[in-house]
């Protein structure tokens, strides 16, 4: 899926498997993180980032809380350029993590 084919082919099936009602939050999160490290060192076009979004946010309605899911997000905010957004939700992983480990 590293062809410019094979991506819009890949974000069509991406996008139709997020509108499944029953999908698995483990996979949506690590389609999110997939799009961000699809390029490795290049801009990731916009709409990968705003796909990128929506994978981490389904992830996190469908396992709220999850700190893994949460340092997505903050990642996909920090490369979206929300640097305020990033650090919140990063913090915000930190802070469960944390407690579960107490």
């Amino acid at each position: 899926y590293y062809g410019n084919q094979e991506m819009r082919k890949a974000i069509d099936d991406y996008k139709t498997y997020l509108n499944v009602e029953e999908c698995d939050h483990k996979h949506i999160n690590e389609a999110a993180k997939k799009f961000l490290r699809s390029k490795e060192g290049k801009i990731i076009p916009r709409e990968e980032l705003n796909l990128a979004l929506d994978f981490a946010k389904k992830s996190l309605e469908l396992s709220p809380g999850t700190p893994e899911y949460l340092n997505t997000l903050s990642e996909v905010y920090l490369q979206l350029g929300e640097k305020s957004s990033a650090k919140s939700f990063n913090d915000i992983a930190k802070k469960i993590a944390q407690e579960k480990n107490d």
